[in-house]
């Protein structure tokens, strides 16, 4: 009797040992091929198509064109609500867009034709200063945070021993102010003393001669411009 147990049981186990394998084997190609589709779906990433030395230049559709459509600049309100890595990334897309548009202007320079739309060229470099000022505010308020103390900058302004007020930015030097004999001597003379005035004067005088100069030239370049294209607009 207990050789016909053995027997049966050596039977039943020959008769599924095949029938679990092929369980197993269809459930693993099951998998791999799951796996297989979802590694086909994966998404794929790339980068814009590049064009060479054709990303300089604009857009062919416009050759010729007086007029280009664009919008207007960046406000410091919109750029202040977005995120450092927003900033980062427009960046490198205004200063793009500057590089084309000087290259541009000088290729029309080059061939005596008109630049369609320069101002594009003063909207893209206030976005930039804009986005420089924004930068430069969220600089300032992180060091207040972290260290209690603001930004350091690089210089400031004093006045000159002729009294006028300048820029100075700071620098090493090899001896300290308070041990330079030479400088303490320069930089403690009076202020706005009678010796000074004369000076002063003169430096006035200088700047508004050379601000009346500017106008002057702005205005007869205008002047010029009006007469060759009387129906442009002079803004």
């Amino acid at each position: 009797m207990a050789c016909k147990i053995q027997l049966l049981k050596n039977i039943l186990k020959l008769s599924v040992s095949p029938v679990v394998q092929n369980i197993a084997g269809s459930a693993t190609q099951r998998s791999l091929s799951v796996t297989s589709r979802c590694v086909s779906r994966r998404g794929f990433h790339s980068s814009s198509l590049r064009q060479g030395l054709m990303e300089f230049f604009d857009n062919p559709k416009v050759y010729g064109e007086d007029q280009v459509k664009h919008g207007r600049a960046w406000k410091i309100d919109e750029l202040r609500i977005k995120s450092n890595q927003d900033l980062h990334k427009l960046w490198f897309v205004l200063y793009k867009e500057k590089n084309m548009l000087l290259t541009m202007q000088e290729e029309c320079r080059r061939e005596a034709a008109l630049f369609p739309s320069p101002e594009r060229i003063d909207k893209v470099e206030e976005s930039m200063e804009n986005l420089n000022a924004v930068v430069e505010e969220r600089n300032h308020a992180y060091r207040e945070l972290e260290e209690g103390e603001q930004a350091n900058v690089d210089g400031q302004w004093q006045h000159t021993p002729f009294g006028r007020l300048g820029y100075r930015r700071f620098k090493e030097y090899p001896i300290p102010p308070w041990a330079n004999v030479t400088h303490r001597a320069i930089n403690q003379l009076p202020r706005h003393v009678p010796v000074t005035w004369k000076y002063g004067v003169l430096h006035r005088e200088q700047v508004i001669r050379k601000n009346a100069q500017a106008k002057r030239r702005l205005l007869n370049q205008k002047k010029r411009l009006k007469s060759a294209f009387p129906n442009a607009e002079m803004d």
